[in-house]
């Protein structure tokens, strides 16, 4: 009797375990999407300013993968941590860092001017576009990625954090998404997944 309670609770204990090991496997890799999740209809157009003060467009970026990251400049962690681990990954690709961009839209335009934009933007690779624009055309875009901001004050001053959603998008050349990962990704999975497409492109290029 005592003998197959010890069996059964050490089952349980080494399957508790295979569980805890799955779970952190899973929460590592991107989440990549197929036909019928709803995730696939997130993006949509967008016209907005970048940190110089130039128009954007999201037409500007057709032809090349597009990475697209919401946050806010006065972020105190997810954005820094989803914005150094873009910019590791865009170094990584080398000779093929051409083919990809990459943009940061905010989620704070009223704070988020263009000088401030610009500022922020020193902190990280200078191939990254930092946007901003007026609440209707951030509102926009958000909404069309299906991105979560709320304003928290903290009740006893003007100061404000975002509480937002923190996914980082990977777009095709047709401005499709093909992955998104969470903000803690590690940078060599987001750089992965962009070389393992321009990899199938350059296989399918040679076999055309």
């Amino acid at each position: 009797m005592f003998k197959i309670l010890r069996l059964s609770l050490m089952t349980l204990f080494f399957l508790g375990i295979a569980g805890v090991i799955v779970y952190y496997q899973i929460e590592k890799l991107p989440v990549v999407h197929n036909a019928v999740d709803e995730m696939d209809v997130v993006g949509g157009p967008f016209d907005l300013i970048d940190q110089d003060g130039k128009p954007c467009k999201s037409g500007d970026f057709k032809g090349k993968y597009l990475i697209v990251y919401f946050g806010y400049s006065h972020c105190p962690d997810a954005c820094p941590r989803a914005l150094r681990t873009i910019t590791e990954a865009l170094t990584s690709l080398k000779r093929d860092r051409d083919q990809v961009a990459a943009v940061f839209i905010t989620m704070d335009p009223s704070r988020d001017t263009v000088q401030e934009l610009k500022t922020y933007s020193e902190n990280y690779n200078e191939n990254m576009f930092f946007l901003t624009g007026d609440k209707k055309a951030i509102d926009a875009v958000a909404k069309a990625y299906k991105t979560y901001a709320k304003k928290v004050n903290s009740g006893e001053t003007t100061e404000y954090l975002i509480d937002h959603s923190t996914l980082i998008y990977l777009l095709d050349r047709e401005g499709k998404q093909i992955a998104y990962f969470m903000h803690t990704v590690e940078p060599e999975k987001l750089s992965n997944a962009l070389l393992t497409a321009l990899n199938q492109e350059h296989k399918h290029n040679r076999t055309a």
